[in-house]
Parts: C-alpha cells; sequence; structure tokens
C-alpha cells in the first residue's frame, strides 16, 4: 500500500505544479488507483502547531538539527489505515535561514526538503507525505542554529476504500514507538467506528479474545513491546501493530523566568528551575528573585494551568524545609483532583507554574510557567554560515535590511541602499552625530515650557521618525530594553533632565564597546536612583545594615553575564550533575554591593561626608565617589544639613559631640573611612 501511495504521491506533486488537483481525481486510473487506493478529503485541520504549549502537538520549536515525530494517522479525521496524507506546512520566523524535510517516521531522512526558508519570515508548502511506523512522519530541520516553529495542517489522506469496508483499520500509538525519557502515557485509536481494541505489553501477540481490552491510557514505565489488535463483529481483524518502547529514567530540567503578574507593576523578576527524577516521583525545585517592591509573604508551585490561567496550588513552599544548598525537594502527591501522573504531565507540558507572594501583592507579584531546558554539556559549533551573494542586494534583500536597521524604510530608500550597499550604509550611519535629547529639553526650557518627562518622550519619537540616524535609534531602543529606567519610578520620572540625559548616554555608546557601555550605565545618576546604586552606604556591623545589593544583582543577571551560563548560540551549559551552570553566587553578589557604595552625584566635596548623604543633584554627569565617608549611625564628622536648610547658628563644639565622637569610633565600622 505504501508503494501504491508514493506513486501517487508522485502524479500528485505534478498535478499541484499545474495547479489542476481535480485531473488527479478525473483522470484516467493509475496504477495506484488500479490497486484501490482512493484521496478522501476532510475538513482542513491543525495537527501541530509548536508555538502552543509544549505537548504532544504544540511545542516545543525545533532546534537546531532535531527531529520531531508526528502522529498523523487518526487525527483529524485521518483513517488510522491512510498509507499517506496531504498537508500544509507552514514555518514561522525561523531564526535562521535552513530546511525542513517530511518523511515516514523509522525511515532514513531523505537527501532533499519539504520546504526552504530564510529567517524571520513565514514559508508554506502543500505536499503529500507517505505515513510511516505506526501512522506517523519525521519532521527534521536543516538549520544550522537556533529553532524554528512550524504547523501542519491536513486536508486530506490516501487510503484503501475497500480495505476500510472489510477489515477494521488498524489502531495506532501516541506517541509512536521510539525512545523516551520517563514513563510514557500511551493512547490507542482506530478509525473504525464501533470497533474494540486488545493490547499487550509483554511482547505476546493479542487476539480478539486475548490481551488487556482498552479502555483508557496506558502507563508504561519501563522498555516495553506494545501489540495491539482491533476487531469488529462484521469485519476482518485488523493487522497486529507492534512497537517497542524504550525508557530511560534521566532526570529533566525544566525552567522558568518568573516576570510580573498580569497587571501588576513591578521592577521584580527571578528565575527557577525544576529538576524532575527519572523515577517522576519527585522534583528538586531551586529559584531566586529580586527588586521585589514589598516583603515575600509566600511562595508556591501551581497547576495544571496554560500561561495566563490560574491553578491549584500543588506545592507549598512555605511549609517545606530547604536543604543545605537552599533548594526544596517536591516529592509528589494527589493535590485536590489533579493525581501525581497528571501532575507530572502539567509539569512536562509547560502547565505548572512558580510564584512569589509579596505584602503588596498578596495574590502574587511574579510568576513563571516551567518549560523544558534545551541545553547540552557540550558545545558543538555550527558550521560556518554560507557566504553572502555578491552584486548589490535585491530589493527584497534591502527591503529587509532596512525594517531591522531603521523604523521601517520607504521606497525611495529602499532603491538607494540597491546602489549604496550595505557596508557603505552602515559606515555614513556610524558618521551621523548624535542628537542631544538633553538639548531639545534645555531649549523647551529656555522657550518656557513647562518641563516634564512628556519634553523627553517627544524628543525620542521626534528623532525615531525625523531623525538622519535611524540605526543609532534603533540600536539605543534595543539597550533601553536592557538596561532599562522607567519614568514610573517617583525619583526618575521627576527628574526629567535625567532621563535625557540617560538616552543620550545609550545612544552616545551605540556604536561603542559594551565594557564602557557597561560602566557609563554604572555611573548614570539616573540608573543610580532608579536602581538603588547612589548613595548606598557601606556595611555597618553596629547596626547590623549591609549594603544595599539591588545593583548588584541587577547588573549580573540582567545586564552582563545572566543567571546561567551559556553557549554561543545561547542554548544552556548543563553540568555533571545535570543542572545549569551558576555565573555567580550569594557571595559574588555581596561583593559587588560592596563595591556599589559611596558613590554620589557629581560636583559638590568628595571629601565631605554631608555631600554622600545630602548632595546636591545633578542628573547632567557621571556620578563620583566620595573618598572620605563613614556610616550614617557612627559618623565621627559633625552633621550638616544640606545648604538649604542650614542655620546661620555657629554649631556647638560641645562635650557632647566630643563623646559622640569617642562613642562612635568604638564601633569597628568606624575603624576606617572611605570605601
Amino acid at each position: 500500500m505504501l508503494a501504491n501511495a508514493v506513486r501517487v504521491v508522485r502524479l500528485y506533486s505534478k498535478v499541484l505544479l499545474t495547479g489542476s488537483f481535480a485531473l488527479l481525481l478525473l483522470s484516467a486510473p493509475t496504477a495506484a488507483q488500479a490497486a484501490g487506493t482512493s484521496f478522501f478529503t476532510v475538513p482542513p485541520c491543525r495537527v501541530l502547531d509548536t508555538r502552543d504549549p509544549v505537548g504532544t502537538f504544540g511545542g516545543p520549536a525545533l532546534a537546531s538539527g532535531g527531529t520531531r515525530v508526528l502522529n498523523l494517522a487518526g487525527r483529524c479525521g485521518i483513517s488510522t489505515g491512510a498509507s499517506a496524507v496531504s498537508a500544509n506546512v507552514t514555518v514561522v520566523n525561523p531564526t535562521s535561514a535552513g530546511h525542513l524535510a517530511v518523511f515516514p517516521a523509522g525511515s532514513p531522512a531523505p537527501a532533499t526538503s519539504t520546504l526552504n526558508y530564510r529567517a524571520n519570515i513565514v514559508r508554506a508548502n502543500n505536499a503529500i507525505f507517505p505515513l510511516g511506523a505506526d501512522g506517523a512522519v519525521a519532521v527534521i530541520t536543516g538549520q544550522p542554529t537556533g529553532s524554528v516553529n512550524f504547523i501542519v495542517d491536513v486536508n486530506g489522506y490516501f487510503g484503501d476504500p475497500a480495505v476500510d469496508q472489510t477489515v477494521v483499520a488498524p489502531p495506532v500509538l501516541t506517541p509512536p514507538p521510539g525512545s523516551y525519557n520517563g514513563t510514557q502515557t500511551l493512547t490507542l485509536f482506530t478509525s473504525t467506528a464501533g470497533a474494540s481494541i486488545r493490547y499487550t505489553t509483554d511482547g505476546s501477540v493479542p487476539t480478539s479474545t486475548t490481551g488487556t481490552p482498552y479502555s483508557g491510557s496506558i502507563s508504561l514505565p519501563d522498555t516495553a513491546t506494545v501489540k495491539a489488535i482491533a476487531y469488529k463483529s462484521g469485519l476482518a481483524n485488523s493487522p497486529v501493530l507492534s512497537g517497542l518502547y524504550t525508557i530511560t529514567h534521566q532526570p529533566t530540567l525544566f525552567v522558568a523566568t518568573l516576570v510580573p503578574e498580569a497587571g501588576v507593576q513591578s521592577p521584580g523578576s527571578g528565575s527557577a528551575t525544576l529538576l524532575l527524577a527519572g523515577d517522576e516521583a519527585s522534583a528538586v525545585l531551586r529559584f531566586s528573585y529580586s527588586n521585589l517592591t514589598t516583603a515575600v509573604t509566600g511562595a508556591h508551585t501551581h497547576g495544571p494551568a496554560d500561561p495566563g490561567t490560574n491553578g491549584q496550588i500543588l506545592f507549598d513552599i512555605d511549609d517545606a524545609t530547604p536543604e543545605a544548598d537552599g533548594s526544596f525537594v517536591w516529592t509528589f502527591v494527589p493535590v485536590g483532583t489533579a493525581t501525581v501522573p497528571q501532575i507530572v504531565a502539567a509539569i512536562r507540558t509547560g502547565r505548572v507554574y512558580l510564584n512569589i507572594h509579596t505584602s503588596s501583592h498578596p495574590t502574587g507579584e511574579i510568576r513563571g510557567h516551567f518549560g523544558l531546558a534545551t541545553g547540552s554539556p557540550v558545545f558543538i559549533p555550527p558550521p560556518p554560515p554560507p557566504a553572502l551573494p555578491g552584486g548589490p542586494p535585491t530589493a527584497r534583500d534591502a527591503a529587509r535590511f532596512l525594517h531591522q536597521a531603521t523604523y521601517g524604510p520607504t521606497t525611495q530608500e529602499i532603491t538607494a541602499l540597491q546602489t549604496q550597499g550595505f557596508d557603505a550604509w552602515l559606515n555614513q550611519q556610524f558618521q551621523v552625530p548624535l542628537t542631544s535629547h538633553l538639548a531639545y529639553l534645555d531649549a523647551a526650557d529656555a522657550a518656557g515650557e513647562e518641563i516634564s518627562s512628556n519634553q523627553v518622550m517627544e524628543s525620542i519619537w521626534k528623532q525615531a521618525v525625523q531623525g538622519p540616524d535611524p540605526l543609532r535609534q534603533r540600536v539605543a531602543l534595543a539597550l533601553s530594553e536592557i538596561f532599562v529606567i522607567s519614568d514610573v519610578d517617583g525619583d526618575v520620572g521627576s527628574a526629567p533632565d535625567g532621563m535625557a540625559s540617560y538616552m543620550d548616554l545609550l545612544e552616545r555608546n551605540a556604536f561603542g564597546n559594551f565594557r564602557t557601555l557597561l560602566q557609563d550605565v554604572t555611573l548614570s545618576p539616573t540608573m543610580g536612583v532608579y536602581l538603588d546604586m547612589l548613595g548606598n552606604d557601606k556595611e555597618d556591623p553596629w547596626s547590623g545594615r549591609n549594603p544595599n545589593e539591588n545593583f548588584a544583582r541587577e547588573i549580573l543577571q540582567l545586564f552582563s553575564i545572566g543567571l546561567h551560563k551559556v553557549f554561543p548560540d545561547g542554548t544552556l551549559a548543563i553540568g555533571a550533575d545535570g543542572l545549569p551552570i551558576a555565573t555567580y553566587d550569594q557571595e559574588t553578589i555581596k561583593g559587588f554591593a560592596r563595591v556599589f557604595t559611596g558613590w554620589s552625584y557629581a560636583g559638590g566635596n568628595t571629601n565631605d561626608p554631608d555631600d554622600f548623604y545630602w548632595p546636591p543633584k545633578n542628573y547632567r554627569s557621571p556620578g563620583r565617589a566620595i573618598t572620605r565617608w563613614a556610616p550614617r549611625s557612627c559618623s565621627t564628622a559633625p552633621r550638616r544639613l544640606p545648604a538649604s536648610r542650614r542655620s546661620r547658628i555657629s554649631r556647638s563644639r560641645s562635650t557632647t559631640s566630643s563623646t559622640t565622637r569617642t562613642s562612635a569610633r568604638s564601633s569597628p565600622a568606624c575603624s576606617s573611612s572611605g570605601w
């Protein structure tokens, strides 16, 4: 039957090229038709979309060089006895150029592709796919790096109508036979209405009277050969289906990125890992967070729930005892209506999330759904990319380039780039002088406008739409989404000159090096007040105060190296313990926090401690270090009010002051000054 289907595929492919599908059905009988193979239409039906949550017919996206096996027989009205299907395959925004090949499951990958594509485009192709083992097809990507999302929509199948009328359609297994990690939940299906199924998992051959009657999903904890037969009175029994499932029990890693709950205004963020044990009886949970608005009041895992929806508490971390390394062991037990297999299935399909509750957000401030981690202990470099085609860019290539490098090109700009070429255009953009947002703000102030963040936004929009340096503007926008400040913050929102100078800083560094950019962002007074680096006091053992760690965490986690080590292609590096490799620990954060003490606004007297605690604000120049100051609780220096609040009364040099200094010097925190 498969050979017949292949012949039909070849004929049908030729017909598709002429755009005359009806010719296939109305033409003289082919060899395949003579053997009894016919085409049956089904209502268009989506059987796979990797953009959906992780699951048998959903995500994740197909990684470079990856393979995905997909059952089609028995889905969307397709007979389980089908030999081939007609389907439309769509590629959605791949991260790099490549191709997909679709072929019968269990067969070698073909040398030809089903669909070729370039990066960041949507591409589709309608084709016929012969079915392989268990009515399935395999999909493999020839993409050198990154990943690709794809969609499969079926619209018909090939089968033998005479066989379907006299023989029960064979059962199909989902997921198809193969190698899997952890216990698998199998389902059996036959497209023959009213038929029953019996199966075995010990290798014996079932019949219509022997074997286990199929009544629901089958749990397969270990390697086994599953055999099944479908039968119905008045029809011949189906052929016996046989499939080998090789089950291993390696831990599986899932990762969650914690972001603000829907509708919550919070600068908080975090990450979590969940290492599912090989026997699927427990998992190890690790998580961290920073920058929450108020104190943490609770933490839980919830599910089963799709993203954007809420689920019951599955693991109450508040009641759990942390391990020595700070992790938590979650031993699975039934919760409410959720059984242990359902909890494990929810974890594997991205339907379990962690959320952190705070006093200001008692129902949750940040949350993240766990998804299967893509990582490896060893990095295999991809092959070098192909050379760019010679000659001037095509209109399509020019338009795509300008859509990425600007806020959108005109027809004239596309034509000009074709003449100018990519290199010349880039070099010209590098030379365009920076237009200062701070100068725009000052001009508005000089014109008598009431200055606020509105003029800053106005300047940013004007430069984006009308400026001669769209490349600089696009890069600065990208940087602003990494090195974030926000006028929602009261200190930042009340300092429009700080916002303007900060955007000037990003644009000034748009074409520079990352080291300089990171230093300039660190010393920006606007960033300093937003993430608490400006005015950060050193530790004081006398009072128990420690340096503020907010900026220390952000510069590591969000601004530079991130939480976990990654390979050059962005995939996680996995350690010998099966977990992501941490790039830093709490001691690193403490060390960074100590470094980020003693910084204040530019100007003033760097030897005057009062200029640290009551500084004159200056958002236009980089911050600078106060070279001599002591913790506020035990400073040996006489306290002075800011200039605007000072009295004309001379300060007393009484014994009380001397006593204060003597007492302060007894504190270990006052044994030295400076930072």
